[in-house]
C-alpha cells in the first residue's frame, strides 16, 4: 500500500512538471500574467508534492528510542514548509498584479495564444484529476482535492485569458488576483488543520464513545476512568484506569487488559496507541477517602 501511495506521488509530480511548463511557457509568450501566475502555483505543487512525498513516508516509520510515540508530528513539519512556500507565492503575484494594475491597461490585450495553453493545461488537470479517482487512501484523497483546486483555478485563468485576448489585459489580472485569493484561503484552511494537529486535539465524540462502547463490552472489565485521549494525524492515543473486580489475579487481570487492547486495535485498524493503568474495584473510592483524611 505505501509502495502503491509514493509511487502515486511520483506520477503527480511528473504531471505537475508537465502543467506548469505549459503555463509558464504559455505565459512568457502571450504575457499573460494569469497564466504565469497559475503556472507557479503548478511550480508550488511540484515542490510541495516533493516536500509531502519525503515527509508522508518518514512520518510512517516504527517508534524508536528517540521517537516513541513514532514520527508522526513529520507532516506537521512538511506543512510548516508548503505553508511558508505558497505565502510567500502569494505575495508574489499579487505585487505582480497590482504593479500591472497601476502600470495602466485598460486598453491592452494578451496575445490570442494564451488560449491554446490555458486549453492544454486544463485538460491535463482535469486528466490527472480523474486518475487519482481510483486511490483509496488519506494522502491521495487530499491530493485529489488539491487538484480540484488547480482544475477550478485553470478555469479561471481560461476564462480570464479568452476575455483579455478580445477585450482587455485588465480580465488577466482580474483573473490572477483570484488565483492568490484560493491561494490565501488553501494557506487559511492548511493552518487550521495544522492547528489541530499539533494541538493534541481529542477525537470526535462519536470516536471516544465506540472506545468507550468497546472497553465496557470486553468481559472482565467493571468500569473504566481516567480516560484521555489524542489524535495526531491518522494515529489516536489513548490512556485510562481499567477496573477490574477486587481480588481477580495479576495474571487474569493483564489478559483483560490485552483483550481491551487488541479490540480496539481491530476496530481501529490498529491506528490506535493504549496505555492502561488496571486497578481493583472500589480502589479510586479507598484512595480518594485516604487523601480526604
Amino acid at each position: 500500500m505505501l509502495r502503491r501511495i509514493l509511487s502515486t506521488f511520483k506520477f503527480a509530480i511528473v504531471f505537475n512538471a508537465i502543467v506548469t511548463m505549459i503555463k509558464i511557457v504559455g505565459g512568457i509568450i502571450s504575457g499573460s500574467i494569469a497564466l504565469l501566475a497559475d503556472g507557479l502555483d503548478s511550480s508550488l505543487n511540484v515542490l510541495t508534492l516533493g516536500v509531502t512525498r519525503r515527509y508522508y513516508y518518514r512520518a510512517r516509520k516504527p517508534p524508536d528510542e528517540t521517537h516513541p510515540y513514532g514520527h508522526y508530528r513529520y507532516e506537521a513539519y512538511a506543512s510548516i514548509i508548503i505553508l511558508l512556500i505558497m505565502t510567500i507565492l502569494g505575495t508574489t503575484i499579487v505585487i505582480v498584479s497590482f504593479h500591472d494594475f497601476l502600470s495602466g491597461v485598460e486598453s491592452e490585450k494578451i496575445g490570442m495564444e494564451a488560449i491554446p495553453f490555458a486549453a492544454l493545461s486544463l485538460i491535463v488537470n482535469i486528466c490527472v484529476y480523474s486518475m487519482f479517482m481510483v486511490e483509496d487512501s488519506i494522502a491521495l484523497k487530499t491530493e485529489r482535492r488539491h487538484i480540484s483546486v488547480d482544475v477550478f483555478e485553470s478555469i479561471i485563468v481560461m476564462i480570464g485569458v479568452v476575455l483579455a485576448s478580445f477585450i482587455s489585459k485588465m480580465w488577466d489580472l482580474l483573473a490572477s488576483i483570484l488565483i492568490t485569493v484560493i491561494i490565501f484561503f488553501n494557506v487559511y484552511a492548511s493552518m487550521k488543520e495544522l492547528q489541530a494537529f499539533i494541538m493534541d486535539v481529542s477525537p470526535d465524540k462519536d470516536v471516544l464513545d465506540r472506545i468507550v462502547n468497546i472497553i465496557l463490552s470486553t468481559n472482565g472489565v467493571e468500569d473504566i476512568h481516567a480516560l484521555r485521549a489524542r489524535k495526531i494525524g491518522k494515529k489516536i492515543f489513548v490512556d485510562l484506569h481499567l477496573i477490574v473486580k477486587k481480588g481477580t489475579p495479576i495474571e487474569r487481570a493483564h489478559y483483560i487488559a490485552d483483550l481491551v487492547e487488541e479490540n480496539l486495535k481491530k476496530e481501529f485498524n490498529d491506528d490506535i496507541d493504549v496505555l492502561i493503568h488496571l486497578e481493583p474495584e472500589g480502589h479510586s473510592e479507598e484512595k480518594s477517602s485516604s487523601l480526604e483524611k
